[in-house]
């Protein structure tokens, strides 16, 4: 696991939104676009203050909650007060979070099943405190990936969106798509590749891509439209979330002035300018094979520490695939620093730092200046944009090659 983030390019100027109908509406942003584990957000932990935390999200959601009406039976039952963001599963890891590959492990996307009207009512609600955090300029603790932001700025996800919550999924449609690199033709496909028209949903369902596609076979002659569907599905998945959120945002932001934004002017301005507290990262790592004493470490800290915000998260990605530390409860991986693996005699300077992004691990060589290890790790955490290539081709059940 030999890694890199993709250059991101992070922004100052953003639009002024602190001016806002109350009442207006807007044409939904996934209105352009056509139409597969679930697991527990993690526990709430308090957020420093002038920012809106989870925490804040739960106290909101804990009002009385309305009768649900069995209309199976006729008979209705109360829902239990005090329903936490747990309970309802409105949020769920994204699939990179939950097998801890590829970018974004620590981001959540909506549940896709979240269609009733009172879920619905509570993505409007999270679209309302997203848009109070833009106007208050208070940030919120949520981690969301690009493929829920690009939408609510009138953008279209595309592949590399869907790869950065699903990296399994995307390339899988490469290989399915470029067979011929691995000698999978006419003749043989049938005998290597048993996929019907379905995929599975984020939230672990078996979805039909088209009528009947459970009992569709994919061929040699429709791989092509089979994977242009499972793209598009992916793809929009989230739609009715997504729009519910907008919905939300629209009762305390303009809508107009959304377009206006690059997705990440949006995510910065909800969530904050990333980078990461240095002195917490440093409590939080071990030296197997080397010493915090070294030189080169110590070059290493105040390198680091020098970086810019967008450097930082760059960096964190490259030796982790997250963008962001966790909470200091939630702080339960240690981050390794090793020697360069070398031979005798070898000079360290010509080598590039790696990172294993499964341990949260660095192989640093020992730098013979400050200057040096700066425009060595520099290079790493901005060109090097291989994520987890121990993917196997094979992979057509969607399980990670081990």
């Amino acid at each position: 696991d030999v890694v890199s983030p993709m250059t991101s390019s992070s922004s100052s100027d953003m639009p002024d939104m602190t001016s806002s109908s109350s009442s207006s509406s807007m044409t939904s942003p996934m209105a352009s676009i056509t139409s597969p584990q679930q697991i527990p957000v993690p526990s709430v932990t308090p957020s420093p203050a002038g920012s809106l935390s989870s925490a804040a999200v739960q106290m909101a959601l804990q009002t009385p909650a309305p009768p649900r009406t069995q209309a199976a039976t006729g008979s209705s039952s109360d829902i239990p007060q005090g329903i936490t963001l747990q309970d309802l599963q409105l949020l769920i890891l994204c699939p990179n979070a939950k097998g801890q590959m590829g970018y974004n492990r620590d981001a959540f996307v909506p549940n896709s099943s979240a269609c009733s009207l009172r879920e619905t009512a509570y993505f409007e609600f999270l679209g309302m405190l997203i848009g109070m955090a833009i106007r208050t300029r208070n940030t919120l603790d949520i981690k969301l990936p690009s493929i829920i932001w690009k939408p609510l700025v009138y953008s279209r996800p595309d592949l590399s969106d869907l790869e950065a919550i699903d990296s399994n999924c995307a390339q899988f449609l490469t290989s399915m798509r470029n067979l011929a690199d691995k000698n999978i033709n006419a003749e043989n496909f049938e005998d290597l590749i048993f996929e019907t028209f379905t995929y599975r949903s984020t939230d672990g369902r078996q979805v039909e891509l088209v009528p009947n596609g459970s009992k569709i076979a994919v061929t040699w002659a429709n791989r092509h439209e089979y994977c242009s569907l499972v793209e598009q599905y992916r793809l929009q998945e989230f739609k009715v979330q997504i729009e519910a959120i907008a919905r939300g945002m629209s009762l305390i932001i303009s809508p107009q002035y959304l377009s206006l934004f690059h997705w990440k002017q949006l995510e910065e301005r909800v969530c904050g300018q990333p980078g990461f507290d240095i002195h917490r990262l440093k409590q939080q790592t071990i030296y197997p094979t080397t010493s915090p004493s070294e030189r080169y470490i110590q070059n290493f800290w105040s390198v680091l520490e020098e970086f810019t915000p967008g450097q930082q998260m760059l960096f964190l990605r490259f030796v982790w695939g997250r963008s962001r530390l966790p909470s200091e409860a939630d702080f339960d991986t240690p981050f390794q620093i090793h020697i360069f693996p070398h031979s005798e005699g070898q000079n360290q300077d010509e080598f590039l730092p790696t990172a294993q992004t499964c341990f949260f691990s660095l192989a640093l060589p020992a730098y013979s200046s400050r200057e040096i290890l700066r425009d060595k790790l520099l290079y790493a955490i901005t060109t090097c944009r291989e994520i987890d290539t121990d993917f196997l081709v094979s992979r057509l059940d969607d399980r990670p090659s081990p």
